[in-house]
C-alpha cells in the first residue's frame, strides 16, 4: 500500500453507489457514517495509520449538537489512530 495521504472531499451527498461504498468503508474502520459531515472530507493517512475526517459534534442523547444560535450543527475534526494502515478508498471514488 502507498504511504501517500488521499483526501476525498464532497460538497453534497454523493451519488448512491458512492455513498453506500463509503458507508461500508467507514464502518469497516469503526466510524459511524451518520456522524460524517456533508459537505465534508475524509483523509486516509496510511503512513501514519490514521483516518481524519470532519464529523458532527453529538449531544448527550447522541443527536447533533447545535451552535449557540441553534441554527446549525457543530462540526469537529477527528483523527482515528489505527493498528494497521487504512484500507484503500473504494474503487468507485478513486479517480
Amino acid at each position: 500500500m502507498s504511504a501517500v495521504s488521499q483526501l476525498y472531499t464532497f460538497d453534497d451527498m454523493p451519488p448512491e453507489s458512492i455513498r453506500l461504498s463509503m458507508c461500508d468503508w467507514l464502518r469497516h474502520h469503526g466510524i459511524d457514517p451518520g456522524t460524517v459531515c456533508v459537505p465534508g472530507w475524509i483523509e486516509r493517512r496510511p503512513g501514519q495509520r490514521q483516518i481524519a475526517y470532519e464529523a458532527y459534534a453529538l449531544d448527550e442523547q447522541g443527536g447533533r449538537r447545535l451552535n449557540e444560535a441553534m441554527t446549525e450543527a457543530v462540526r469537529e475534526q477527528w483523527v482515528i489512530q489505527l493498528e494497521a494502515e487504512p484500507s484503500p478508498f473504494p474503487d468507485v471514488i478513486v479517480t
